[in-house]
């Protein structure tokens, strides 16, 4: 396709939307394959993924109903400044 674009003068004759037809699909090939790549590197590479923190439950207390209910947090909060 880019063949008859080029050789039949398109660029020139204001006809340049032609080679959108050519481009959007190595753009959406191309696009496909990266993605893809990066699906597999997490896959298969232990280090990329995803490490799941702790889940610590506290007890806070809803002043509006006076309950006291288990919420869980991520994390050790007692120890921050």
């Amino acid at each position: 396709m880019l063949f008859f674009i080029s050789s039949n003068g398109a660029y020139l004759s204001n006809q340049w939307w032609w080679i959108l037809g050519a481009i959007i699909p190595i753009m959406v090939l191309g696009a496909g394959l990266g993605i893809l790549n990066i699906g597999i590197d997490e896959f298969i590479d232990p280090r990329l993924k995803e490490v799941k923190p702790k889940v610590i439950p506290e007890k806070i207390v809803i002043l509006e109903e006076q309950e006291i209910i288990e919420v869980p947090m991520l994390g050790n909060y007692k120890n921050r400044k």
